[in-house]
């Protein structure tokens, strides 16, 4: 298995103080979608700035396309909600 980056493109700066109701409940949607994705062990962690202006999730996929359809099946980006950048990601382990 490879590590990706999936890197959480939001339509604006402030989105997480201006989101609309709609967008907000997306937003739930995409929450509820990683959290299936750790539960099935694909996750390994995510996160995003105070702001919200970056959101960013480390995963494991058998190759880049696998890595874009775990992308393609998030329901905010399906809805147009948010814009996903998957790049392969190499994490650094300075304890081993």
């Amino acid at each position: 298995m490879a590590v990706f980056l999936y890197r959480i493109i939001p339509p604006r700066p402030d989105f997480a103080e201006t989101a609309t109701r709609e967008e907000g409940e997306m937003m739930g949607q995409h929450y509820l979608y990683l959290k299936a994705l750790h539960e099935q062990g694909v996750l390994i962690f995510t996160g995003r700035t105070e702001s919200g202006s970056i959101g960013i999730s480390v995963f494991e996929a058998k190759d880049q396309a696998a890595a874009q359809a775990v992308s393609d099946g998030d329901p905010a980006k399906q809805a147009g909600v948010i814009d996903i950048v998957v790049e392969p990601f190499r994490i650094v382990d300075f304890a081993s």
